[in-house]
């Protein structure tokens, strides 16, 4: 008896539930009302595992009378160098402007909203606009709030301007992580080009000249597309001036980067691997340790032998 009692009850529950489920359909609140969970009876609430379609570094700098950003063409999608005119640099107005590294749909996300709030702010005319803390601001508040609910923008920004007449540089990643300095590099360039950035400052004393930053910043785009698989020799640089008080920002694409790939043919696995062997050997048999050990060095060296010999000739990969 208490058995088909309990099943009438959940029969009578089932029977209400799926009638309260009806309504929120009807209306258009089923996610409202199951925001965080999995909406009952319904799809699986989803957000992005892994970004898709990225870019990597963006450079910034500050020197004497203003701001220095530089970032890549690239667009990787996943390993892939897809998309290669993808600007990472955006101009708020004339005395901010901001880069991105990371997911570049997630980019466009928030580009469109702060392209909107300036155009609403040169609307309104009152002389007020979006200054580099107050969009530094912003940008760590939406990102924070993004990932405490387990649904982050997955991207790093790096902020630039013109603050109350002096130079403002600001990092903020996914996690809403800020953080202000005179030099900042994101992704790969956190490794690689912030030394050189911090050395080419302290070496000035921190009166660097916009054409030195600008010398500096080549350097290490260049180094960074013989470092960084997801980089790419065409980028853009973005300056803000602050010229006695008159404030000005441009955003422009320098020629492609001059580069040397020689070194390659030192590199085993490459089609010119026997000269390699040839500068490498001679080399080795100075050294009076490797000589002593003559019988390992030739059984370390067969295998390379054996590489060299069956790999395939020139007129072999044509055809």
């Amino acid at each position: 008896m208490e058995a088909l009692t309990f099943c009438y009850l959940a029969e009578e529950l089932l029977s209400d539930w799926l009638s309260l489920e009806k309504i929120l359909r009807s209306d258009n609140l089923i996610m409202d009302a199951f925001p965080v969970a999995i909406a009952p009876f319904g799809d699986p609430r989803r957000v992005t595992q892994t970004p898709v379609t990225t870019g990597t570094s963006v450079l910034g700098i500050r020197f004497n009378g203003g701001i220095v950003l530089a970032a890549d063409k690239l667009a990787s999608y996943g390993s892939l160098a897809r998309f290669r005119d993808c600007p990472r640099l955006m101009k708020v107005n004339d005395t901010t402007m901001l880069g991105c590294t990371g997911d570049y749909a997630d980019f466009q996300y928030l580009q469109r909203i702060i392209e909107q709030q300036a155009i609403d702010d040169d609307a309104k005319d009152d002389g007020f606009q979006v200054s580099p803390k107050s969009l530094y601001s912003w940008l760590t508040r939406v990102l924070y709030n993004k990932r405490s609910k387990f649904d982050p923008l997955w991207t790093t920004f790096i902020v630039g301007g013109i603050q109350d007449g002096k130079e403002y540089l600001a990092f903020v990643d996914k996690l809403g992580t800020a953080y202000e300095d005179p030099v900042i590099a994101t992704g790969y360039g956190a490794y690689i080009a912030v030394p050189l950035l911090r050395s080419a400052y302290e070496e000035k004393l921190g009166n660097l000249t916009e054409q030195e930053a600008l010398k500096v910043i080549e350097d290490c785009m260049r180094v960074l597309y013989y470092r960084d698989a997801r980089s790419l020799n065409k980028y853009h640089v973005g300056v803000i001036r602050n010229d006695e008080g008159k404030v000005s920002s441009s955003i422009i694409e320098p020629p492609e980067l001059t580069t040397n790939w020689e070194i390659q043919s030192y590199v085993v696995g490459y089609e010119r691997a026997e000269k390699s062997l040839a500068i490498w050997v001679p080399y080795v048999f100075q050294h009076q340790s490797i000589r002593q050990n003559f019988k390992l060095l030739i059984c370390e060296l067969i295998p390379l032998l054996i590489e060299i010999l069956t790999f395939p000739s020139e007129n072999q990969i044509k055809n």
